[in-house]
């Protein structure tokens, strides 16, 4: 894992169920932290004390899951091998099928919390994964056909993101998620990036950012319903922002695929989907090419 602070193993082939009690273990440290800063009564300090960490949890939750959705990309695309020739192109198409599966297997359980852990006593990781793909795919051919009526030309380089391209003039050429929609009412794709103007969502996110920390500030002044506003606020905020940034890193994961296939026409779009993380415990790419290097030499790989 390239980030601020220590290796993190990704996928446990041996321990399939390390990632699932590190889950447990964080998501209570981090309830436990929130509780006892909730009995504080003095609303300066409750709300510097609680926006604080509410902060420094976000952002390390949104690192850890931006790498396992990286790696959930890099595993389909090991499978679908689509649009290299049909040939695989991912560094997980040297797994064994059976270590492919236990990646699988390990993934899905990490996406665990203490108010779901007891669904996997009762669920099966590889049919959640399973149903996740069955969902992804229709998402994507629902918001393939929407594209189409509304005169955009889609150009699908894998069967989950693609280029589309307003024919009418408008909104001119996007990167696009055929597998997620912002709007729970229609299949519009999301928009990862608007090539006429690559930085507004960038601006858009560092407003968003300063109007959660605003929030919490204020909200500490509620009585009583303060803590119900302010989560309320990020639900509906913070929560399509983070949605959309997961699938952004799984995208910046198959550019980086074919980056190193040799398609280096995806380096630009790349540089922008980097810069619009907003996360500061990610690093910058030759930071974190130079993280890796450091990690090789000191396990003695090479």
């Amino acid at each position: 894992l390239c980030g601020a602070g220590g290796a993190r193993k990704v996928v446990d082939l041996v321990d399939l169920k390390a990632g699932y009690r590190e889950a447990l273990a964080w998501d209570a440290t981090d309830k436990g932290v929130s509780f006892a800063i909730g009995l504080i009564n003095i609303p300066v300090v409750h709300g510097l004390l609680r926006t604080a960490w509410d902060r420094l949890t976000h952002y390390q939750d949104l690192l850890i899951q931006s790498r396992q959705a990286m790696a959930i990309e890099m595993i389909h695309t090991a499978q679908d091998a689509s649009g290299h020739g049909g040939a695989p192109f991912s560094p997980y198409s040297a797994l064994s099928e059976a270590q492919q599966i236990k990646s699988k297997v390990y993934l899905m359980q990490e996406q665990t919390t203490l108010l779901s852990w007891i669904k996997w006593l009762f669920t099966d990781p590889l049919k959640q994964w399973g149903a996740q793909v069955a969902e992804s795919e229709q998402t994507a051919q629902e918001s393939t056909v929407w594209a189409a009526d509304h005169d955009r030309l889609v150009e699908a380089f894998n069967p989950r993101f693609a280029i589309t391209t307003d024919l009418t003039g408008d909104a001119g050429a996007e990167l696009a998620v055929l597998s997620f929609s912002p709007a729970s009412f229609s299949r519009l794709p999301y928009v990862s990036v608007r090539y006429a103007s690559p930085d507004s969502v960038i601006a858009g996110r560092i407003a968003t950012e300063a109007s959660i920390v605003a929030m919490g500030m204020a909200s500490s002044f509620i009585p009583v319903a303060g803590s119900v506003v302010f989560y309320a606020y990020k639900l509906i905020v913070q929560d399509p922002m983070t949605e959309s940034k997961f699938w952004e890193a799984r995208l910046s994961a198959h550019l980086g695929e074919r980056i190193s296939a040799g398609e280096s026409r995806w380096e630009r779009e790349l540089s922008w989907l980097e810069r619009q993380r907003i996360n500061p415990f990610e690093l910058m790419a030759e930071e974190s090419r130079a993280l890796v290097e450091a990690r090789w030499d000191a396990l003695g790989a090479r």
